[in-house]
């Protein structure tokens, strides 16, 4: 089951805040980055909002091989 887009979103924005308060100094800046197999006009406009979060799209590919020992 995929994780609903405001959970995702609300999820990193409080890792940015934890961050920023535990582990950056004052003034750095913090960023988050969303990976995900596909993405939603939802996203996409939640994302502009943002500019401290970056999104990357993934794609998984596999083959699988007759083994040499059947």
């Amino acid at each position: 089951m995929s994780t609903p887009r405001s959970v995702t979103v609300g999820q990193l924005l409080r890792y940015i805040g934890w961050v920023k308060r535990h582990l950056a100094d004052t003034g750095d800046e913090v960023y988050g980055m969303i990976i995900s197999r596909q993405v939603d006009d939802a996203l996409r406009y939640t994302l502009v909002t943002l500019p401290n979060v970056e999104f990357r799209l993934y794609e998984v590919e596999f083959h699988l091989k007759k083994s040499e020992i059947f």
